[in-house]
């Protein structure tokens, strides 16, 4: 092009490539004349202008369509009524389990009744679990005071921030498509394929990248798994977060093509707020380090710089979320004592002895994050099959697309990255929110399939024009390689089938969890005791539904049975207290210790088959005594139980929030043993219930009957020592 005006060259390019694409989807070559196989008339522009009305001649039933859903403004659109279909059974869902607790708390202590603290100390004041979520948390205290008991509201609000997030997460995919020079939408220009291949369906109007964002998006909102995040109230810190996160996100990529620093400000901010709304919410610098560094740039600030330049501009774009992110941790340690948060067992994990089992733990999530089934283990060999097929679909498929595989590498990587503040344990539908950020990734990834091998006048096409560049891309499609191109995008949609069915299939079960605790709920609330203000203890109630494997699929009352029957659930002041899940005895000789402390008391059994309560009758014999007591310090002081035969102890304790039971190790027959009250568990059940919290001892034979047990007794010696006001 030695000679002509950039501008004026890069128009004979794009009119030369509409030729091409009009005459492909008429099925005929295009003679392409002239130097360098460029044409050297403007009439190729025309050819681009009517490339939409070739393409509804030739493919009636496709090209129109795809036309349509490539078009900005219908994607949201498709997104919007795709998540109302298929959520569509969750609207009415009942709250279940750790929904009755957590609105029922805000409603009482919330947020702007002390703001200082709020803002400087732990998620409700509760220690133990080491979560820091104001932002996420005010916004559910927000809801919890408008709607009240109005389940259908909350379920509303959280399904459209989830449609954001889809929304959201087609933006961000359209916008990196851009920097795989994809002739994203919004440049300029007539939406073409550089690299030569066309769109599919062929659509010549249609840029490629809308349909792989808008297949994301879509492959994201329908993940099997996501019912947990969205529909369970509880999970709200999942969504919100997210929201932030992805918001940020975008923000930071305005500010790089605009060199602007509001849209610099404005990502700090939203980063902020996603840290403030959920702890996962860290991995956003990581994120976007990996989109500066991996993927090819196109359309930015910088790009007419130097290589070194450019290394420098991209490092320096995302270190000031790294600085945020580390200030975050400086937080937390004020806050904890140390940086790392959530549950014990989750930072356990991350050991030098422990890189085998998370490598294999990793594995199986990634699994489950494609073939989200549980109704058998994974076998031992699918990890390394996935493994296998992530490397191999990238280099048999996208090969001759170096910009595809930087993006489908790129999806991965954010799968891998999101599941890390999970020390990427496996998860099932019961936590199925774990996978939440990691699935924005993988779905990403698989939106890059989403683009169709070159037709044989496309090669034509090319092999007249004697391009290298273009050549090499129309091989790209043609014999094996383009018959295996099409199998994979036909298993793309056939995955996004399978996705809706398991949906549909998860939301029923949600919708099953939350009648399920609406009846027990009622049960409660139907009483006699419940009329008159009494208090009730309730055996064998639902914590999770589950599968044959025993598998937890959602939420019924791992906590929340006491909330349950509260305003503004229902109009009671009955007290309730859960039984430990341990001991599923449903005869009274099992529960002779509260028998013989609370008489008045009522004392249930859940039936699950005839779904009602069952009362227990009295126990007709009484165990022998075990003496043991409470000492100021919190532990138990006991006198092993002597028998002929062998008996394990177990410490039980039942508060309103939810009950445990330890089994104590073995001691020296009459020699006095001490065990220590579980610290971390009467502090949190003293911060969200207050003191009323029960302990009793019991020892067991062989066979599992009850032969001697101390009555049921108050843990108030241990408030000074658990709670400060």
């Amino acid at each position: 092009m030695t000679g002509r005006e950039p501008r004026e060259a890069c128009r004979d390019e794009l009119s030369a490539r509409g030729t091409d694409v009009a005459a492909d989807m008429r099925g005929q070559p295009s003679a392409v004349a002239g130097e360098d196989g460029f044409a050297k008339t403007r009439r190729g522009r025309s050819a681009v202008a009517g490339t939409d009305a070739s393409a509804a001649g030739a493919s009636p039933s496709g090209g129109a369509l795809a036309t349509t859903l490539a078009r900005p403004g219908a994607a949201p659109l498709v997104i919007l009524v795709v998540i109302a279909a298929l959520y569509a059974p969750l609207f009415g869902r009942w709250f279940t389990s750790e929904d009755f607790l957590l609105l029922r708390f805000l409603r009482q202590e919330p947020p702007w009744a002390d703001w200082a603290t709020w803002w400087t100390g732990p998620w409700l004041g509760i220690e133990v679990v080491r979560f820091y979520r104001p932002v996420s948390t005010l916004l559910l205290a927000v809801e919890a005071n408008l709607f009240a008991g109005a389940a259908w509201a909350y379920n509303l609000v959280h399904l459209l921030v989830h449609a954001a997030n889809a929304v959201m997460l087609w933006a961000l995919a359209r916008d990196l498509g851009r920097d795989r020079g994809l002739g994203g939408a919004g440049i300029g220009h007539a939406a073409i394929p550089r690299s030569g291949a066309l769109a599919w369906p062929p659509v010549a109007g249609a840029d490629r990248s809308e349909l792989q964002a808008l297949a994301a998006a879509v492959l994201f909102a329908i993940h099997p798994l996501h019912p947990n995040a969205v529909s369970w109230i509880a999970s709200f810190a999942t969504p919100f977060a997210t929201a932030f996160l992805l918001a940020a996100f975008l923000a930071h990529r305005r500010f790089r093509r605009h060199a602007s620093r509001a849209w610099q400000a404005g990502s700090l901010v939203l980063f902020a707020l996603a840290l403030g709304s959920y702890e996962a919410a860290i991995v956003l610098p990581v994120l976007v380090a990996l989109a500066e560094h991996l993927l090819p740039r196109a359309g930015m600030a910088d790009e007419k710089e130097t290589f070194g330049r450019r290394q420098v501009h991209r490092l320096l774009a995302w270190l000031p979320l790294a600085a945020l992110a580390a200030v975050y941790l400086l937080l937390r340690r004020a806050i904890f004592g140390q940086v790392v948060g959530g549950y014990q067992d989750f930072a356990a994990r991350f050991d030098a002895a422990e890189a085998a089992r998370l490598l294999g733990d990793l594995g199986e999530a990634l699994v489950h994050l494609l073939v989200p089934v549980y109704a058998a283990p994974v076998p031992a060999w699918a990890p390394a099959a996935l493994a296998a097929v992530l490397l191999l679909v990238p280099l048999v498929v996208l090969a001759p697309r170096r910009r595809e595989v930087a993006g489908w590498v790129f999806g991965w990587a954010w799968a891998v990255v999101a599941l890390a503040p999970f020390a990427f344990a496996p998860y099932v539908p019961g936590n199925g929110r774990y996978a939440y950020l990691s699935a924005l990734g993988a779905t990403f990834a698989l939106g890059r399939l989403i683009a169709p091998p070159a037709t044989a006048a496309r090669r034509a096409a090319a092999r007249s024009r004697g391009s290298s560049g273009s050549g090499a891309a129309a091989g790209f499609g043609g014999g094996a390689r383009g018959v295996l191109r099409h199998a994979v995008v036909g298993g793309v949609l056939l995955l996004a089938l399978g996705w809706g069915w398991l949906l549909v299939a998860n939301g029923r079960i949600y919708r099953e969890a939350g009648e399920t605790a609406r009846r027990v709920s009622a049960a409660l609330a139907a009483t006699p005791e419940a009329a008159r203000g009494g208090t009730v203890f309730v055996a064998g109630y639902p914590v999770f539904l589950e599968n044959a494997l025993g598998v937890p699929l959602a939420q019924v009352f791992h906590y929340g049975l006491a909330d349950s029957v509260l305003p503004p659930f229902r109009d009671t002041a009955l007290v309730v207290y859960p039984l430990p899940r341990r001991n599923e005895g449903r005869n009274g000789a099992d529960w002779w210790p509260i028998a013989a402390a609370h008489p008045d008391a009522g004392l249930y059994a859940w039936d699950a088959t005839a779904e009602r309560l069952r009362r227990i009758a009295p126990p007709a014999a009484v165990p022998e005594p075990l003496d043991a007591r409470l000492m100021p310090g919190g532990e138990v002081l006991y006198r092993p139980f002597a028998s002929a035969g062998p008996v394990h102890h177990r410490l039980l304790l039942t508060a309103r929030g939810n009950p445990t039971a330890l089994d104590l190790p073995p001691a020296p027959p009459g020699a006095a043993a001490r065990y220590p009250l579980p610290a971390a568990f009467l502090a949190t059940m003293v911060r969200l219930y207050g003191i009323e919290i029960w302990w009793w001892l019991e020892a067991r034979d062989s066979a599992g009957r009850l032969v001697a047990a101390t009555p049921l007794r108050r843990a108030r010696k241990v408030r000074s020592d658990l709670h400060k006001d």
